[in-house]
Parts: C-alpha cells; sequence; structure tokens
C-alpha cells in the first residue's frame, strides 16, 4: 500500500503498518509509521496517508475451492509477504471457510497495472490452493 520513499522523507528508510484505515467521504484514511536514518541512529514518526477509494477488487471467488464450502463464495485476505529478492508478492488468502490458498504475483506488475472491476486480477497474478 505505501512504500519508504526515496530521498530525504521522514519515511524513507521504512514505513510500517498502522491500525485499519478510516473509510471517509473522500478515501481511506491510513495512519502508518515511517523511519529516517540521522547522524544519531533511526528517527521514527506516525504520518496520515488518503488512499483513494474505488470499486476495483483484486480477487473474486471463482475457483472450487472458493466458491464451494462453509462459506460459499468468500475469498478473504489473511497475510501478504513480499520477497525482495524476487519482487513476488505473496498473498495467503481464506477461501470458502474450507482452506487457505496462495496468489502470487510481482509487486513491480501490480504496482503499474490497473484494476479492472470486471477482470479483478492484475496481470501476473497466479492462484493455488493449499489446503491439508
Amino acid at each position: 500500500m505505501l512504500a519508504a520513499r526515496p530521498g530525504v522523507w521522514w519515511d524513507s528508510a521504512r514505513v510500517g503498518v498502522g491500525p485499519p484505515p478510516l473509510e471517509t467521504p473522500h478515501g481511506w484514511l491510513v495512519l502508518y509509521h515511517g523511519t529516517k536514518w540521522v547522524a544519531d541512529g533511526p528517527v521514527h514518526r506516525m504520518g496520515l496517508a488518503l488512499l483513494r477509494r474505488g470499486d476495483e477488487w483484486l480477487l473474486a471467488p471463482d475457483r472450487d475451492y472458493e466458491i464451494v464450502g462453509t462459506a460459499p463464495n468468500v475469498v478473504f485476505p489473511t497475510g501478504l509477504v513480499h520477497d525482495t529478492a524476487t519482487d513476488q508478492l505473496r498473498l495467503y488468502y481464506g477461501a470458502a471457510d474450507r482452506c487457505v490458498a496462495l496468489a502470487t504475483a510481482n509487486l513491480s506488475e501490480v504496482r503499474h497495472s490497473r484494476l479492472r472491476p470486471r477482470r479483478g486480477l492484475p496481470c501476473g497474478l497466479h492462484r493455488l490452493s493449499l489446503r491439508a
């Protein structure tokens, strides 16, 4: 959602998540923390970002393991990991309260693609079920 900004910004070294975003009429208000390295070490601060609201969606249930289960037609995010060595995003998500699944994509592709409400998946997003 947010990345450290290059240069002399107060959040140039690191960015971390805060509490859940707050929906406002103008978009999602996000509170986050940022780090900047100075001569004496890191300085941590809090910041605000306003993210545009939209009706784009990333993932919709369309696989059998997402459609059939205790909670049919449900996908919900549970974890997100970015492998900086490969630029791969790994989105772990629950599917129909039946299994945990994994969707992967390159972060650079996701950042530069526009999500389309009817298509949903950005280029390069692949899914698989992690059922036991």
